[in-house]
C-alpha cells in the first residue's frame, strides 16, 4: 500500500512540474510589452506625416535647418514652410508668385507665437493674395456658456485641431474663389487663396499634423488635403520644417553630430598626455603634510621683526592706506584729511587723538601698534 501512495505521489509531482513549465515557458495568456517612444519621434512632431506620405508614393525632402534655395523650385511642386524657419525676402516672395502661377502650391504655416512682432517680409507676401494675419486672444469662459453654439440640441461635429492664437482677414477679388476654414465663432484659421495654376494655403501652428493628433480621421484628412492631395503628379513635397532636439545632455551632444570621433580624440589625448609626463617627472609620490603656523603667530613675528629694526610706522602706513581705499569708496571721501574726522566719530575720540594714532610722531612701540591694528580691522568690519 505505501509503495502505491509514493509511486502517486511522485506521478503528481512529476505532473505539476510540467504544468508549470509549459505555462511558464509557452505562450499561454498574452503579454503586453510597454516601450518608451523612439528618439526620432520626440525629435519630429511630423514624423507619422512622413512616414504616410513615404508609403504612399510622394516623395518627401525635409529642410530642419532654414536654408533654402531658388533653384529647389524647380523639383517640386508642393512646398510646406514654418515661417519662423524662413526668410521672406523680395527675391523670394518674386519667385514664389511665378513659381505658384506655373502649378506650385505653397502652404505657410505661420507659428511666430501672437506676442511677437510679425515677419514684414511675410504680411507683405500675404497681402499680394488679400490676407492679413491677426491676433486672437482667448475668449471670455463667460461668453463661451452664453454662446448660440452651446445651446444647440446636437453636438457640432468634430473639427480639426488648428491653432486658436492667430486668425486671418481676408479680401476676396473677383475670379478666385477663396476658400477658408472657420471655427464655430466664425474666425478665419485657414485661407486658401488660388493664383494661375497653383494656390496658396496659410494657417497657424498645424497642429493636425502632428503625430499626437493625426490619428483622429478629421485631422487626417486635413493633413492629407494639404500634402498627398496637392502632390498630383508625384513630383514630391518639400518640407521646411523645425526639429526638436533630442532631451537629455548625451541626446544633445548626438544630435550635433558623431559623439564617437571626440570621445576617442580625447582618450588618445589624456594617454598622449600620461606618456608625456610621467617619464620626465617619475612615479608621483605623496608629500607629507606639513601644517604651517598659525595667521596670528606668523603676523606677531613679522610684527616684533619690524620693531626691532624701527620699522613699525611703515607697516602702520600699509594698513592706514587700506582704510583710507575703503573709506573713500564706501563713505565718498576724496582727500585723506576726511578721515580723521570719520574716524573720531567711529571711535569716538578727539581729532587731535586719532591723528596721533594713524599718523604716529617718532618710533612706535610694538603695543600701540598692535592696538592700533585692532581698531582699524574692526573698523573695516563695521564698513
Amino acid at each position: 500500500m505505501d509503495k502505491y501512495r509514493t509511486l502517486f505521489i511522485i506521478c503528481l509531482g512529476v505532473l505539476a512540474l510540467l504544468a508549470v513549465a509549459g505555462y511558464t515557458l509557452f505562450e499561454i495568456y498574452p503579454v503586453t510589452n510597454y516601450r518608451e517612444p523612439s528618439a526620432e519621434s520626440l525629435s519630429n512632431e511630423y514624423l507619422a506625416l512622413e512616414r504616410w506620405l513615404q508609403k504612399t508614393g510622394h516623395p518627401l525632402k525635409t529642410n530642419a535647418a532654414g536654408e533654402f534655395e531658388l533653384p529647389d523650385l524647380l523639383s517640386e511642386k508642393t512646398l510646406l514652410i514654418q515661417s519662423s524657419r524662413f526668410y521672406w525676402s523680395d527675391e523670394v516672395s518674386e519667385a514664389f508668385l511665378s513659381w505658384i502661377e506655373e502649378g506650385g502650391n505653397l502652404v505657410i504655416f505661420s507659428d511666430s507665437p501672437w506676442y511677437e512682432d510679425p515677419d514684414e517680409g511675410l504680411s507683405n507676401f500675404l497681402e499680394e493674395f488679400g490676407i492679413t494675419k491677426e491676433k486672437s486672444y482667448s475668449f471670455d469662459e463667460e461668453e463661451e456658456e452664453n454662446s448660440p453654439d452651446t445651446l444647440e440640441e446636437d453636438p457640432p461635429a468634430a473639427e480639426p485641431v488648428l491653432d486658436l492664437q492667430v486668425r486671418f482677414m481676408v479680401e476676396e477679388k473677383p475670379g478666385a474663389p477663396v476658400v477658408t476654414l472657420q471655427d464655430r465663432r466664425g474666425n478665419i484659421r485657414m485661407v486658401t487663396v488660388p493664383l494661375g495654376q497653383g494656390s496658396v494655403t496659410v494657417s497657424g501652428i498645424p497642429y493636425f499634423m502632428w503625430s499626437s493628433y493625426i490619428g483622429e480621421e478629421q485631422n487626417a484628412r486635413l493633413a492629407w488635403r494639404l500634402t498627398g492631395a496637392l502632390d498630383r503628379e508625384n513630383r514630391g513635397i518639400y518640407f521646411i520644417r523645425e526639429r526638436i532636439p533630442a532631451s537629455g545632455f548625451w541626446g544633445k551632444l548626438a544630435d550635433r553630430g558623431n559623439i564617437t570621433a571626440p570621445v576617442v580624440s580625447a582618450l588618445i589625448l589624456i594617454l598622449a598626455g600620461f606618456w608625456m609626463v610621467l617619464p620626465a617627472f617619475g612615479r608621483p609620490v605623496r608629500d607629507e603634510e606639513r601644517p604651517g603656523k598659525p595667521i596670528g603667530e606668523r603676523f606677531r613675528a613679522e610684527s616684533r621683526f619690524l620693531g626691532k629694526y624701527g620699522a613699525l610706522d611703515l607697516y602702520l602706513e600699509a594698513y592706514v592706506e587700506e582704510l583710507w581705499t575703503k573709506l573713500r569708496t564706501r563713505r565718498g571721501i576724496f582727500h585723506p584729511d576726511q578721515m580723521a574726522p570719520i574716524l573720531a566719530e567711529l571711535w569716538g575720540m578727539d581729532i587731535p587723538e586719532v591723528e596721533k594714532i594713524i599718523r604716529p610722531q617718532g618710533k612706535l612701540k610694538y603695543r600701540d601698534f598692535v592696538n592700533t591694528i585692532r581698531l582699524i580691522e574692526n573698523t573695516e568690519e563695521r564698513l
